[in-house]
């Protein structure tokens, strides 16, 4: 029993610290070495325990040491993953973000994406509620491909939240030849996400961990509804780029 317990402690992920080459076990050995010479120099303020004149020095030399260590370990781990500069600005506007009004939005098109925009910068509790009946260009092809929900209008919010700001410029590139000839990356990312987990409502929110949004986007339903009007004159029309092209006054939708 106790054997397999050392065996699995000793698998834990967190001896991967000591792994050659991870940049950390210097720094923490820094560290240990400062807070030993602290507490050293702690010692020697109290009548029992005198180091003679050199437990300011232990203070000052184990006080530098262990702080050097703990920041360069610190910057050692988040080098791994940004640039260790940037994280203070990010973390502050991340909590600042994270204490704004809670707001939820719906829509579509490019209005909700430009009203998303606007938000992202004053709190990042926003919920975005997409329509996917659009039927046009892109996403028209992959709901006819797929039978997916419109991902355009996805594509365009994600893009509006995102924090990163590369993001905008690449799930917005339009291929122009061969056979991916009018799609966007994003779309197809977004279709590829769907084929991955087999639910789209699962593939928006791992769209949304992704992408690292300021917020959340979700589809107003998982659903590929389409959009279906009776005229006036009795006429039924299915679809929003049929419905675009069609003239006259709409009796119910």
């Amino acid at each position: 029993m106790w054997t397999g317990k050392a065996r699995s402690l000793l698998r834990h992920p967190s001896w991967r610290w000591l792994y050659p080459g991870m940049r950390v076990k210097r720094y923490a050995l820094l560290a240990a070495l400062g807070a030993l010479l602290l507490g050293l120099g702690l010692k020697g303020l109290l009548p029992s325990l005198s180091l003679g004149g050199a437990w300011p020095w232990a203070l000052l030399l184990g006080g530098g040491l262990l702080v050097g260590g703990v920041w360069a370990m610190n910057r050692s781990m988040l080098s791994a993953f940004t640039d260790p500069h940037e994280v203070p600005v990010r973390v502050y506007v991340r909590r600042r973000l994270e204490a704004g009004p809670r707001v939820v939005a719906f829509g579509g098109g490019t209005g909700l994406s430009r009203v998303l925009r606007g938000l992202r910068e004053r709190t990042a509790n926003v919920t975005a509620i997409v329509a996917v009946t659009d039927d046009g260009g892109s996403t028209g092809r992959l709901r006819l491909a797929f039978g997916l929900p419109a991902v355009g209008d996805l594509v365009d919010c994600l893009s509006a939240l995102s924090d990163h700001p590369a993001l905008p410029r690449l799930l917005a590139y339009r291929f122009d030849r061969g056979e991916l000839q009018g799609h966007t990356f994003g779309n197809l990312f977004l279709v590829t996400l769907n084929q991955v987990s087999g639910d789209f409502a699962e593939a928006i929110r791992e769209a949304n961990a992704i992408l690292n949004l300021r917020g959340q986007v979700l589809p107003a339903t998982p659903e590929a509804v389409r959009l279906k009007a009776r005229f006036l004159d009795g006429e039924e029309v299915e679809g929003e780029v049929a419905l675009r092209k069609r003239r006259g006054r709409v009796r119910e939708v």
